[in-house]
């Protein structure tokens, strides 16, 4: 189907491939400990993740359930403990691994042994998928990027956030909460789509976003992400995590289409391509802003001075060149979950390049995030999968 044939009130299914790994977090704030939840298969290629019910179960027979807890324990308390689930589980309780094996996983970057939590990506039933609140909220991103950017509509609210943004550079030092309210003020979706708030809550908004078919168990990886610096130095950053994430290559089956009660909201030229339901020019706004976000990450990269990281870099270099090149070739990416920088999470880039000189996005740099000097790289370090990815790139097709 041809997207210009589609109009409000049909519904336009998507293809969302995974291009790099991609992690969607939980907000249960919950992790998988090597102390209860998964083991390492005999050659440490895969994880075998716990029935724990059978485990429990089993232990409860066997009356070692002080035995089980105390090891738990400890290896919660001091990631130094030397409990062995695996010793316990095949030695004390004298269990066959795959009859408690649960899932396999397939693992990249863990050594056999290695105590890290992992990390789970956001699943339904057990079976990974891809939220609607998560694409929803990079296609609004998005088209708010293209409209101050790439409209004289826009043009004029992105110039008065320069001026407030020189105003409130004057006023530091900033509480946590006023920096959030400035940057909600600088961005405020509203001057482009008009107050959409409803009695049916923040989600009833332009674009309804279904959550992506589950995929099956198998496509799920855990990868044991590494943190390299763009310039030397020994600041501190957070510890590199691992994660559960889905691989490339799967495709992951949603749709979307835009709320009728928008009609009488969207009556402006910017937005009338909502109105007819003209999904393509939709998905060319998409395109300038993850285009643009590419161009930043690869002018970054080639602007890194570290010396202990240059293959990594020059590995990061030479995938943005050729998601650059497709993308320009009219290919459609966006960046979901964990892994973005700043730049793909929010509209700052639209300060660079949507105002003529540098001097509003620099006042922001210094202002929000502290940095000292124009030329300084934020952030300065990057989180790659054990074979040199950035996590998070998907292509989007119909």
């Amino acid at each position: 189907m041809e997207m210009s044939e589609l109009t409000i009130n049909k519904i336009l299914n998507l293809k969302i491939k995974t291009i790099t790994p991609i992690s969607i977090g939980t907000d249960k704030g919950d992790v998988m400990s090597p102390y209860a939840d998964f083991v390492f298969s005999q050659d440490g290629k895969m994880l075998h993740y716990l029935d724990l019910q059978k485990v429990e179960n089993v232990v409860d027979q066997q009356q070692k359930i002080d035995e089980y807890v105390d090891g738990i324990k400890s290896g919660m308390d001091n990631n130094r403990s030397d409990f062995n689930l695996l010793r316990f589980l095949t030695g004390s309780l004298k269990l066959d691994l795959d009859e408690i094996t649960k899932n396999e996983v397939q693992q990249h970057g863990l050594k056999p042994g290695d105590k890290r939590n992992i990390n789970p990506t956001i699943k339904n039933a057990g079976l990974p998928y891809l939220p609607g609140s998560t694409l929803k909220g990079a296609l609004r991103t998005a088209m708010l990027y293209n409209w101050l950017v790439y409209t004289d509509e826009g043009e004029k609210p992105l110039l008065e956030n320069a001026g407030l943004l020189n105003r409130i550079s004057k006023m530091e030092p900033f509480k946590k909460r006023e920096i959030n309210a400035i940057i909600e003020q600088l961005f405020n979706e509203d001057r482009l789509l008009g107050n959409l708030k409803s009695p049916f809550g923040p989600d009833a908004r332009f674009l309804r976003v279904c959550d992506s078919v589950p995929l099956k168990k198998s496509a799920l990886s855990v990868y044991a992400l590494r943190r390299i610096r763009l310039k030397p130095g020994t600041g501190k950053s957070a510890i590199p995590q691992v994660l559960e994430a889905i691989p490339p290559g799967h495709i992951l089956n949603t749709s979307l289409n835009i709320d009728p009660w928008l009609k009488e909201k969207a009556n402006n030229t910017t937005l009338a391509y909502l109105v007819d339901g003209n999904f393509t020019e939709m998905f060319k706004h998409l395109s300038t802003f993850s285009t643009d976000c590419i161009a930043n990450e690869l002018y970054e990269l080639r602007d890194a001075t570290t010396r202990d990281f240059e293959k990594e870099v020059d590995s990061l270099i030479s995938f943005y060149e050729k998601l650059q090149k497709r993308a320009n070739e009219g290919a459609i990416f966006l960046r979901l979950g964990f892994g973005k920088t700043v730049n793909d999470n929010s509209l700052t880039l639209a300060l660079a390049n949507g105002l003529k000189d540098q001097t509003a996005f620099n006042t922001f740099r210094s202002t929000v995030h502290k940095l000292k000097r124009d030329s300084d790289l934020f952030p300065i370090t990057r989180s790659i999968t054990p074979d040199g990815l950035p996590m998070g790139w998907v292509e989007v097709t119909v």
